[in-house]
């Protein structure tokens, strides 16, 4: 192993997928806490960098992979019911490798939306070798689901869901711990003010905000959304009314007390109610995304098959055409020809009629007697 052992102080970003905490992470890197060595490369669908470390993101999938879930459940497959050795054995790599991406005795930030699923194994793994805290990133659902359904071509109920999934667990994983609340709009609206009720929290930040506020504000901007409606649209919005528009709400409290008792309850209640349906909604839309696939198979036969069929056409047409002006061709060739012949036969007639052939062309040629 390299390094000097495990940072400091380790910040868990915790968050939905598309819920802006590649740029909150980024924010505290400038604000002096260690990324990690070997990074995701930015893409087409986060150009800036998603700011996580590869390896880590991979052993994470690893350990969801083996309670049958993946990063776009929202169902809980098996994660209860890990066996304790293998889930030993995932803490221990988990050290191993954060020793490895970070460098030891410095505070590090850490990030990949999947730890919110993980917390409890992170907090067993880390909690007694280094102090460990967490910033929960919140985004309005309908933004993260309108990013989800044109980024992975995701239902929007399957989107909605792992939304809500997402954020029950980080926030039943994090209880207990020392843990900020950040709301996304409020974030990139004004960032310093957002990062400076953090700080109140989680303690100092190791630089101090004001050296750094132009960078911050930098990466902190309006600019990154794409996707954006508003607190009241949620609770009007038919999929999201509900379990949905009340965790929301309650998030949005959390940011200013994130200790207050009756957000905190109606969380512990929607993820009671979604944990007891979760096993009869996952059969419907189960049943629903394969009815939806099997209908998306057979309408890509049905356009290969009439893709194919208009290029047949067009081969035909082509031929068709091809034919046309062959026969063209050779139309205007027999005209050419005839009036040729009908050129040759006018000049013929007017040789007919002159007089050298009136006197010779007719009669065989005989030599004049006097020569005989």
């Amino acid at each position: 192993m390299s390094g000097d052992g495990l940072p400091s102080q380790i910040l868990l970003v915790l968050g939905m997928h598309r819920s802006g905490s590649s740029a909150l992470t980024r924010a505290l890197s400038l604000l002096g806490y260690g990324l990690p060595k070997t990074l995701i490369k930015g893409n087409v669908s986060n150009r800036r960098g998603h700011w996580e470390s590869q390896p880590l993101v991979r052993l994470n999938d690893g350990y969801l992979t083996s309670a049958d879930v993946v990063w776009s459940d929202w169902t809980s497959g098996r994660l209860a019911r890990v066996p304790v050795s293998h889930r030993r054995d995932f803490e221990e790599d988990l050290v191993n490798l954060i020793t490895d991406e970070f460098v030891g005795g410095q505070p590090a930030v850490i990030k990949d939306p999947r730890i919110c699923r993980l917390v409890p194994v992170y907090r067993s793994a880390l909690s007694e070798k280094t102090p460990v805290q967490a910033i929960i990133t919140i985004r309005n659902p309908l933004e993260v689901i309108a990013s989800l359904v044109k980024r992975n071509d995701m239902t929007k109920a399957n989107a909605a869901l792992l939304w809500l999934r997402y954020m029950l667990d980080a926030v039943s994983g994090s209880a207990g711990m020392t843990r900020a609340f950040v709301a996304y709009d409020q974030l990139v609206s004004g960032p310093l003010d957002a990062l400076r009720d953090v700080s109140t929290i989680v303690g100092p930040f190791p630089t101090q905000l004001d050296n750094v506020r132009e960078d911050v504000t930098a990466v902190l901007s309006e600019k990154l959304r794409n996707h954006e409606f508003s607190a009241d649209q949620v609770i009007h919005d038919d999929l999201a009314h509900g379990w949905i528009s009340d965790a929301y709400a309650a998030l949005r409290l959390l940011v200013h007390d994130p200790s207050a008792p009756p957000p905190l309850e109606t969380l512990r209640r929607v993820q009671s109610e979604f944990d007891a349906a979760s096993s009869m909604l996952g059969k419907i839309i189960g049943d629903y995304d394969s009815a939806l696939k099997e209908l998306r198979r057979k309408s890509a036969a049905l356009s290969a098959s009439v893709d194919l069929k208009t290029e047949q056409v067009r081969m035909l047409r082509d031929k068709a055409d091809d034919r046309a002006n062959l026969d063209q061709q050779e139309l205007n060739q027999a005209r050419a020809a005839l009036i040729s012949a009908e050129a040759e036969q006018r000049i013929l007639k007017s040789i007919r009629k002159s007089t050298f052939f009136k006197l010779f062309g007719r009669k065989k040629w005989r030599a004049p007697k006097s020569a005989q």
